[in-house]
């Protein structure tokens, strides 16, 4: 729960700066279009913040991915408190560790390819679409 509540104040930063990075003249022009506000925000001031906002919402949840082998201190079973409880058991800390190891990087490695491709959709042609 502690790391969910830090994770999500870092997100909802985050989600505040992207949002406050579109220029207000935008939400003028949609207003002027008659747009409400809430129409104004998903139509216009949303896809544009979304955009600046990927990236570092990646980061966020892989730093909470990479933070929660911590949670296996407070003895909350997670994968790194798992795997110790299968060493204990087997005695075979190589095998272990490097599954851990290898399934830790895929995880990250995942999350960054989906951030890759969510920004070279973003970027087209050196210009933001």
């Amino acid at each position: 729960m502690g790391l969910g509540l830090n994770g999500g104040a870092y997100i909802l930063k985050i989600i505040r700066g992207a949002m406050a990075s579109v220029e207000r003249g935008q939400m003028n022009a949609a207003r002027a279009l008659g747009l409400t506000w809430f129409q104004s925000m998903v139509h216009v001031i949303g896809p544009q913040s979304l955009r600046v906002a990927v990236p570092p919402l990646v980061n966020a949840f892989s730093a909470v991915l990479k933070e929660s082998s911590l949670v296996s201190v407070l003895a909350i079973t997670e994968l790194t408190r798992m795997s110790q409880l299968i060493y204990t058991r087997t005695f075979r800390a190589f095998e272990v560790y490097l599954a851990v190891g290898a399934l830790d990087f895929l995880l990250t490695a995942g999350v960054s390819a989906v951030s890759r491709r969510l920004e070279q959709r973003a970027y087209v042609g050196g210009r933001m679409v």
